[in-house]
C-alpha cells in the first residue's frame, strides 16, 4: 500500500551560520537515503514527520525534492514532498505533497503557495490526525485533506533526501503521534519558555521514532537508522541555535588602556551575539563587583558623568539573555591630566632705561608657575631677578639691537615680592609681561621648546616655528617680539591672545611683545604660527618663539561616578 508522505512548516529564521552544519545539496545527483527499516513506515494511523529546509536561490524551474519515499529498489517514488518552481516569475513557488497510485500515475495530494520566493530557513510538517492530513508552515495549517485512498508506506521503502534539491536540510524527524500546537511551536522556538530558540525534535515533550540532526555527519541520533550519502556535503548553516548564554561584549570605547581621555567621555561597546541586555559596572576599583554595579540596560552606551582628572577608571560589561549571563573582561582607561589655566598676568613697558620692572600678577598661590617674557631694544646680557630661571635668551644686532628672554619660577606665595626687575647694560626701550599659570607639572615644567627664529625686515612673513608636544594637555605659547612700530596685533589661530605689551608707535624707536597660547589636547606638532599687525615698521629686528608647558600629574582616586545610564532598564527577575 502506498500512502502518506511528508510535511511542511515554514519558519523564517535568520538564525543561521552558527557552530553546526546542515546537509547541503546542489541540484545534481546528490542525495542522502535512509535504508529499509520499520521505523520509516508512515502508518495508517496518526503520525507527524518534518524538518527544516532552506533553498539556495529558488529561481529555477521544475521540482526540488525535500524527501521522497521510494519502493524497496529505491527507484520509483511513492510519496514525495517537493518544492515546485515556476519559471514565469509571477506564480509563487509551491510546496507540494505528491503520491503515486497503484497504476503509477502521480497526483498532487496537498499543495500550498508556501514558500513563495523565500530563501530563508523554513520548517515543514506533514501530520495525520484522526484521518485528516495537514501541512503546517510556522505552525499554521496551509493545506489539508481527508483523502484516504492510500495505506501505509511499508518498511520496504527507502527514504531519499535532497533529490534535485538546491539547498539545505536540517533537523528531520518522525513521531508516531500527531503533535500538539505547543509541541509544533517548540520546533520553531515559539513554544512556552523557548525565548525564540527552536528546540530539537527530541526535546519537545514527544519522543521521535527517528531523528537526524544533520550536522557534522551523515547519521541519525535517534532510531538507529542506516544513512548512506551519495555526494551530498555538510555546510555551516543551521537553523537551530541550541540556546546558549550570550557572547562576551567587545570593541570597548575608550579602548582598553587608553590614556588622555576626556573627563566627560562616554563608554560604549559593540552588540554581543545573543545578548538581550547588559549589566554595567564602572568605578575606580580594578576588580569591579556589586559596589561598582550601575545597572542593567539594553543600550550600548553608558555616560558616567563628569570624571576626575589624572585617574584610572575600570569598567566591565556582562552580557545577558534568558539562558544566562556571560561575565565580560575588565577594561580600563586613564583620564587626561587637568588643563593648565591662566590665573592672571601683568605687563609693563619702560623707556630710556636699562631696567624692566613688572608687578607680580594677582592671585598667586604656592606652586603656581610664573612665566616671564622680556625684551630690550639693546644688545647684551640680560640680568634676571633672584629665584628666576632662564629658559632661553637671544640677542641680535643686524638692523637694530634686540635682546629677548623667557624666564620662569614656581611661586612661593608668601615670599613673592610686589614686583620683579630685569636689567641690561645700556638704556633703551623695554617691554614684556608675566603670566601666572596653575596646573603645571611641578617636576617637569616644560614639555618641549622653545622653538625660536630671529629675523629682520619683518613683513607679515615670519612665523614662530612649530614645536611637537609629547604629553596630553600641554599648553603652548607663542611669543613674537618686534622693534620699532607695531599696532593692531592679531594672535595666530588656534591660539588666543594672552597679552600685548606695545611700546612702539608712530615710528622708531620702540619695542613690542605679543604673547598667545592654546592647549594641545593630544601630543603632536603645533605648526608654524604667524602674528598679524595692522601697522608695523619693517626695518627692525624680530624674534619668534613657541614653548610648551607640561600639565600637572595629579594622584589620588576619583569618587564613584555620578553616572547616568542611557536607556537604563533593570532585567526582570524570573
Amino acid at each position: 500500500m502506498m500512502g502518506r508522505n511528508l510535511l511542511a512548516i515554514i519558519l523564517i529564521l535568520l538564525l543561521a551560520s552558527l557552530c553546526f552544519a546542515s546537509w547541503e545539496f546542489e541540484e545534481g545527483a546528490e542525495y542522502v537515503y535512509l535504508n529499509d527499516d520499520a521505523k520509516l513506515t508512515l502508518p495508517n494511523a496518526d503520525f507527524t514527520v518534518g524538518g527544516w529546509f532552506k533553498l539556495d536561490d529558488n529561481t529555477g524551474t521544475g521540482s526540488q525534492g525535500l524527501v521522497g519515499w521510494y519502493d524497496g529498489a529505491g527507484t520509483s517514488a511513492c510519496v514525495a514532498f517537493n518544492i515546485y518552481e515556476h519559471s514565469n516569475g509571477t506564480s509563487p513557488d509551491k510546496l507540494e505533497v505528491v503520491l503515486c497510485n497503484p497504476t503509477s500515475s502521480w497526483n498532487v495530494f496537498l499543495s500550498s503557495t508556501t514558500p513563495g520566493t523565500s530563501t530563508d530557513w523554513q520548517h515543514v510538517l506533514l501530520e495525520r490526525d484522526a484521518g485528516m492530513y495537514r501541512v503546517y508552515v510556522n505552525n499554521v495549517s496551509v493545506a489539508y485533506s481527508n483523502f484516504g485512498g492510500y495505506g501505509a508506506v511499508d518498511e520496504d521503502s527507502v527514504w531519499k533526501f535532497g533529490v534535485n534539491l538546491g539547498g539545505y536540510l536540517a533537523e528531520w524527524a518522525k513521531w508516531d503521534v500527531a503533535l500538539s500546537s505547543d509541541q509544533r511551536d517548540h520546533l520553531r522556538g515559539a513554544g512556552t519558555g523557548d525565548a525564540g530558540d527552536p528546540c530539537t525534535p527530541d526535546n519537545i515533550g514527544a519522543t521521535p521514532i527517528w531523528y537526524c540532526d544533520m550536522y557534522d555527519a551523515f547519521d541519525c541520533q535517534v532510531g538507529g537508522l542506516t544513512v548512506t550519502n551519495n555526494n551530498a556535503t555538510t555546510d555551516t548553516l543551521h537553523p537551530v541555535s541550541y540556546a546558549t548564554a550570550p557572547a562576551k561584549a567587545g570593541t570597548p570605547s575608550p579602548a582598553d588602556a587608553a590614556t588622555g581621555q576626556s573627563i566627560t567621555v562616554d563608554c560604549s561597546w559593540a552588540a554581543a551575539s545573543g545578548a538581550t541586555s547588559y549589566d554595567v559596572y564602572f568605578g575606580t576599583d580594578s576588580t569591579p563587583d556589586e559596589t561598582e554595579f550601575i545597572g542593567n540596560q539594553p543600550g550600548l552606551t553608558y555616560d558616567p558623568g563628569t570624571l576626575a582628572y589624572s585617574s584610572i577608571y575600570y569598567w566591565r560589561i556582562d552580557t545577558k539573555n534568558d539562558v544566562g549571563t556571560t561575565t565580560g573582561d575588565v577594561w580600563h582607561f586613564h583620564t587626561a591630566d587637568p588643563p593648565i589655566t591662566i590665573v592672571s598676568y601683568t605687563t609693563a613697558t619702560n623707556t630710556a632705561s636699562n631696567q624692566w620692572s613688572c608687578d607680580k600678577p594677582a592671585s598667586v598661590q604656592d606652586n603656581d608657575l610664573l612665566l616671564a617674557f622680556v625684551a630690550f631694544d639693546r644688545s647684551g646680557t640680560i640680568t634676571k631677578p633672584d629665584g628666576w630661571t632662564a629658559r632661553i635668551t637671544q640677542s641680535t644686532t643686524v638692523e637694530t639691537d634686540l635682546s629677548t628672554g623667557i624666564y620662569w619660577k614656581l611661586a612661593d606665595a608668601s615670599e613673592e615680592p610686589a614686583s620683579y626687575l630685569w636689567a641690561i647694560s645700556s638704556s633703551g626701550y623695554s617691554a614684556g609681561g608675566i603670566v601666572c599659570l596653575r596646573g603645571v607639572h611641578q617636576s617637569q615644567v616644560f614639555d618641549v621648546g622653545p622653538g625660536y627664529v630671529t629675523g629682520t625686515n619683518w613683513n607679515n612673513n615670519g612665523a614662530c616655528p612649530s614645536i611637537t608636544t609629547t604629553s596630553m594637555g600641554a599648553r603652548y605659547f607663542t611669543c613674537f617680539v618686534l622693534t620699532n612700530e607695531a599696532t593692531g596685533p592679531t594672535a595666530p589661530s588656534p591660539t588666543t591672545a594672552t597679552f600685548s605689551a606695545l611700546n612702539g608707535s608712530g615710528g622708531s624707536p620702540g619695542i613690542n611683545v605679543m604673547v598667545s597660547s592654546a592647549t594641545k589636547v593630544s601630543p603632536g606638532a603645533t605648526g608654524a604660527l604667524t602674528w598679524g599687525l595692522s601697522t608695523f615698521d619693517n626695518q627692525g629686528e624680530w624674534h619668534g618663539y613657541q614653548v610648551a608647558l607640561r600639565s600637572d600629574d595629579i594622584t589620588g582616586s576619583a569618587a564613584h561616578p555620578r553616572g547616568a545610564m542611557l536607556h537604563n532598564q533593570r532585567r526582570r527577575s524570573e
